[in-house]
């Protein structure tokens, strides 16, 4: 005989989220030795449960007005040289495309959401967002949650 969920939570049909979220959550802190209950997501998504903080990424794929590939790589790259100093910048690279000439692909990895939303206030990121905005046609943003790899600072 098969005994469901409901039968471990007790027969309520309503209660057998909170049991399974109960469980979880008493896991996480288990394995991360109760330092914070934000260990429940990490523990989870990192991998061998390893306690990692949310990290934020960026994949940008610009599309430049024909010709102007070149010009917005050089101002993109002067954008690179000022992460070097922005907080919360963890990396930042520009690559351009081998099979479309118009195609530039750019990859951020922040140590929060708050840090890059921070980081487009500061003066010198405003000035070459406007040096490069004239030479983009379109393009496409991708967010991410970096989990770790070689390049990444870990905990």
């Amino acid at each position: 005989m098969f005994v469901g969920v409901d039968a471990v939570a007790g027969g309520h049909s309503g209660s057998w989220t909170f049991f399974l979220f109960l469980s979880v959550f008493l896991f996480a802190r288990w394995r991360k030795g109760c330092e914070s209950s934000w260990g429940l997501h990490n523990a989870f998504f990192s991998p061998r449960g390893a306690y990692i903080m949310s990290k934020f990424g960026l994949y940008g794929k610009i599309t430049t007005h024909p010709g102007q590939r070149d010009a917005l790589v050089a101002v993109l790259l002067d954008a690179a040289a000022l992460m070097q100093h922005v907080s919360g910048c963890e990396l930042y690279v520009v690559n351009v495309s081998p099979t479309e000439p118009e195609v530039i692909w750019v990859t951020e990895v922040w140590s929060s959401a708050e840090a890059h939303q921070a980081s487009l206030t500061l003066e010198g990121v405003k000035k070459t967002i406007k040096r490069g905005r004239p030479l983009i046609a379109g393009g496409e943003r991708i967010e991410i949650v970096p989990i770790g790899g070689k390049g990444l600072p870990t905990g």
